[in-house]
């Protein structure tokens, strides 16, 4: 039938594994009878990744730049490249150490001479560029990056900051010119009348965010400026007597008699729980204090079926891999799932509610040592990755996977935690 490609069997995919550096995607989606789409989804897959000494050998580095001349009859300049080919201009540094020495072996002269943005030469084009726009204060750094973007790195190099380039030619930079302590009193008392209040932070931030740093650049702290106009704090800061207040109004509203599970409350004010881990250690430390029985933070039936989940769907993403369950390590812990291969621990995969789950500290000190990668599957919340090898996926980006594992049955198994009908 036209069209039809057979599954992937498991030579298709050791032949893969052998060739995808020195292959490309279409010789191998011909050799193994399959779409080119299908050949870089299964790369995708499995984290075949050719880097960038097989996306660009040598033999490529110099037939592209020569069509590059050819196209376009001359020499290309370095920001051209950079803008342009970034891969192809890396394997260049990565190959020759820099452009000069590349263009030296085409035999090539090079366009522009070693070291000739000096201190004296940045300055003297700084000028230049001022009179010949009839400039009268200087370019802002965005602006200066359009006209020349070589001396702004040039600026960078020898200064450190475009700011200390200004005042040492005796300019001044545009943001000091339009800010003083004056303008800060102008300006604030101007917001005043238009909020007929002394103006939080997290306001001035979202309607004047200039004036904020003008603030915090000639006063140090927004408190401080406050304190010298005489003028009352009028912070909503999460302190502990605020925490346990909002905590109350969200019990009457919501007209509880127990307190929340952590996943609800995420949920309904995460801003409250980040602020109940920085001052209560725990969430349970927290409802204690207000003379509630403790329920381990989250929902147990939840958890449990979000847990069984987890454990479904990586037997299904990594079946070509052995997936362990609570497999005991060296140092004598037991993860949710280990994924390995050949005896080798790849990853290793923890289920949790959501992402302040006070045990994720002591997992990744018992658990990174014996994995290269190591994720935690968080059912609520969001947050940062420490690094590249310990992530954090969202709810959001657990579907991502299972759509591109085509997993539609797990996909329905997800959508019943946002509706509640996991227990089911």
């Amino acid at each position: 039938m036209s069209g039809y490609y057979p599954p992937w069997s498991k030579n298709d995919l050791n032949f893969l594994r052998k060739n995808y550096k020195e292959m490309t995607a279409r010789e191998i989606s011909k050799k193994l009878n399959k779409s080119v789409h299908a050949v870089k989804h299964m790369r995708r897959k499995f984290d075949l990744k050719k880097g960038p000494r097989y996306r660009w050998p040598t033999e490529k580095v110099t037939k592209k730049y020569n069509s590059i001349i050819k196209n376009s009859k001359k020499t290309p300049t370095y920001v051209y490249l950079e803008t342009n080919y970034p891969g192809l201009l890396t394997a260049i540094h990565r190959d020759y150490g820099n452009y000069n020495n590349f263009l030296m072996s085409m035999g090539i002269r090079p366009n522009f001479v070693p070291n000739i943005w000096n201190r004296k030469k940045c300055i003297s084009r700084f000028k230049d560029i001022m009179k010949e726009r009839d400039y009268i204060d200087p370019p802002p750094i965005k602006e200066l990056d359009k006209i020349h973007p070589g001396i702004l790195k040039a600026i960078y190099n020898h200064w450190g900051s475009y700011k200390t380039m200004l005042k040492q030619v005796g300019l001044h930079p545009n943001f000091e010119k339009k800010w003083n302590r004056n303008k800060c009193d102008i300006e604030f008392k101007e917001m005043r009348k238009k909020t007929k209040d002394t103006p939080t932070a997290d306001m001035i931030r979202e309607l004047r965010p200039d004036l904020l740093a003008a603030i915090i650049k000639y006063y140090g702290k927004y408190n401080t400026f406050l304190t010298m106009k005489g003028l009352k704090h009028n912070q909503q800061s999460w302190t502990k007597k605020r925490c346990i207040s909002e905590f109350q109004k969200l019990m009457e509203k919501e007209k509880r008699t127990n307190q929340f599970f952590l996943d609800e409350l995420y949920e309904k004010n995460s801003k409250l729980v980040g602020a109940i881990y920085r001052h209560f250690n725990s969430y349970n430390d927290f409802v204690i204090k207000l003379g509630f029985k403790p329920n381990c933070g989250f929902n147990e039936d939840k958890w449990i079926f979000w847990e069984k989940f987890v454990v479904d769907a990586c037997k299904e993403i990594y079946n070509d891999y052995d997936v362990n369950i609570k497999n005991v390590l060296p140092n004598r812990k037991l993860p949710d799932i280990t994924i390995q291969k050949n005896g080798n621990i790849l990853k290793i995969v923890d289920a949790k509610t959501d992402v302040l789950c006070k045990s994720i500290k002591n997992d990744i000190e018992n658990y990174k040592p014996f994995c290269e990668v190591l994720e935690f599957w968080c059912l609520a919340g969001k947050r940062r990755n420490p690094s590249k090898n310990i992530k954090f996926l969202t709810a959001d980006q657990i579907k991502d996977l299972l759509e591109r594992n085509k997993s539609y049955k797990l996909l329905k198994e997800l959508s019943k935690f946002e509706d509640g009908s996991y227990v089911k």
